[in-house]
């Protein structure tokens, strides 16, 4: 299985991504998430279970599609939704960019589609986003399946 996801702290960037996927593997696609925890700034900050699922849902996008081949895929995807958990990281170079913390609490919110195995040649699937108050994202996956 292949996981696509973009630069999740570039909002408001379109770009393309060309990566090569082995012929008879699925395709995960991430589209889009957004998570809060207690160790980040506002506004993706909260301090108790019930404000981090709160958080997180309300950075939801104000509009998402996902087209493959030039064909919009319906449903778009799933909805995922987590309750708060606890989670560890590095206190240097962690994913939230973040030194210092080793740890805390978090929600995550957000929609993923899984693709069955695509048939050899070039794809295209394009993930259109957007949020409250920034513009219009589109980001392109160029899939070479062989």
């Amino acid at each position: 299985m292949w996981f696509l996801q973009p630069d999740v702290y570039d909002f408001g960037r379109s770009f393309t991504d060309v990566c090569n996927v082995p012929a008879g593997d699925y395709v995960f696609i991430e589209y889009p998430s957004t998570e809060c925890s207690t160790v980040e700034p506002r506004p993706f900050h909260a301090t108790t279970d019930a404000g981090l699922v709160r958080c997180a849902r309300s950075f939801a996008p104000v509009k998402s599609s996902l087209a493959l081949d030039g064909q919009v895929l319906s449903p778009s995807g799933s909805v995922v939704s987590t309750g708060a958990f606890s989670f560890t990281m590095p206190a240097t170079g962690n994913f939230l960019e973040i030194p210092g913390k080793t740890g805390g609490r978090a929600a995550a919110y957000g929609q993923g589609l899984m693709l069955g195995p695509l048939t050899s040649g070039t794809h295209s699937i394009v993930r259109v986003s957007q949020y409250r108050k920034s513009p219009i994202r589109a980001v392109t996956f160029q899939l070479k399946v062989s």
